[in-house]
């Protein structure tokens, strides 16, 4: 591709590590993150 990138600084506000809820995947399909 020949666009070009752009590269921002991280908002301050915005998570270094996210961690997703993840109790409705566990419930109804009985799966959990490896």
């Amino acid at each position: 591709s020949t666009a070009a990138l752009e590269y921002h600084d991280a908002v301050v506000d915005d998570p270094k590590q996210r961690r997703p809820d993840i109790t409705l995947a566990k419930s109804w399909l009985n799966w959990a993150p490896k």
